[in-house]
């Protein structure tokens, strides 16, 4: 928790509207009378989705810091450094406090202002043509900052790329079901695309992520994405089997626009289930899902309804053995922000489909 009195009122109110002119700073001050200088790094333009690196600098004491990273009030690290991805533009609370073995404390708070990034819409003058027939393709960003670099593609091949490309023709000469999609991206590293993964945890299907001990099934943990949540969505999932033999089970997922205020039985605006075919005892695999799901609400809740420790009994949706405490939330009754959520993540598509005959 971050105080900041009445003396620093004004102050406060020039530093805001430095930081939605894009110009990050610090507020420094002392914890007590034994107090380190602590500063964060200056910033430049941060931009929604990308990680940031933040450093801290610290003198007095004599070493063997002990160091507490805060984004928005919630715990975030013990490194020494930072590295942050912001999914929510707009303003931020960067804190630090550090403390030294014989007493010595000191923070810093730094205000910052994350730019949105943009979303790439696309369009068509028609979603069926004949082979060798001209289609129109139409383009619509919203948020950041042009001008951008074009890359159209189709079926994961680029087909047309350069500035000024907002619209283009396109002919498809041979029968097929095409994919287009459109990357767009500038000098300022403003880049947008009609796929995007989101996924603030740093999942990835190459690695396996350490299950939480002594933990058995429940379904009380919820990932969310706050804005930008509409399109086509397909879901990436670390499975787990906790038992001593091998095991399948079919996984209910349900979907909210906003964390249910009633708790995760809440009866969702959507579902789908999936069967995790079957896993090794003690072990685990990444599995992706494809539901067949428009969802058409600028935000989400994923709630798997059979989630995993390593204390469970059955297939489940892994919780991870380390807190991803942001855009992750636990049951306790009334969700508490801070805790460790699922081992999962997801991608909206805003690509079309061609049908060629």
């Amino acid at each position: 928790m971050f105080t900041i009195n009445r003396n620093s009122l004004v102050s406060l109110t020039v530093i805001i509207a430095l930081c939605l002119s894009g110009i990050a700073f610090g507020i420094h001050y002392s914890v007590h009378g034994k107090s380190l200088d602590v500063s964060i790094s200056p910033l430049g333009t941060i931009i929604e989705g990308h990680s940031v690196h933040f450093s801290a600098t610290v003198t007095g004491g004599k070493g063997g810091y002990t160091y507490s990273w805060f984004v928005n009030s919630t715990f975030y690290s013990s490194s020494s450094d930072a590295n942050i991805t912001f999914f929510d533009p707009g303003l931020h609370v960067i804190g630090l406090s550090v403390s030294s073995p014989e007493g010595y404390a000191g923070s810093d708070v730094l205000l910052i202002h994350v730019y949105s990034s943009p979303d790439v819409f696309i369009s068509s003058n028609t979603s069926h043509a004949r082979a060798g027939e001209n289609v129109t393709l139409y383009s619509r960003i919203v948020g950041g900052k042009g001008p951008y670099y074009y890359t159209w593609y189709s079926n994961g091949k680029d087909i047309r790329s350069g500035f000024n490309m907002p619209e283009i023709v396109w002919g498809f000469n041979s029968p097929g079901s095409y994919n287009i999609g459109l990357r767009v991206n500038n000098s300022l590293g403003f880049n947008g695309s009609t796929t995007y993964s989101f996924d603030p945890w740093g999942y990835s299907d190459t690695v396996k992520p350490a299950v939480r001990p002594g933990y058995g099934e429940n379904s009380a943990m919820a990932n969310v994405q706050t804005h930008n949540a509409s399109g086509n969505l397909s879901f990436h999932f670390y499975l787990f089997n906790p038992a001593s033999s091998a095991g399948t089970n079919n996984i209910t997922v349900f979907l909210y626009p906003d964390l249910p205020v009633n708790g995760p039985n809440s009866p969702p605006v959507m579902d789908f289930t999936f069967s995790s075919g079957v896993i090794g005892a003690d072990s685990g695999r990444w599995v992706n899902v494809y539901p067949g799901i428009y969802w058409n609400y600028s935000s989400i809740s994923v709630i798997p309804q059979t989630q995993t420790g390593l204390g469970g009994n059955a297939v489940g949706v892994a919780n991870p053995a380390h807190f991803n405490s942001i855009f992750s939330h636990y049951w306790v009754p009334g969700w508490d922000g801070s805790d460790d959520g699922f081992a999962g993540y997801w991608t909206v598509s805003h690509n079309i489909t061609i049908s060629v005959v």
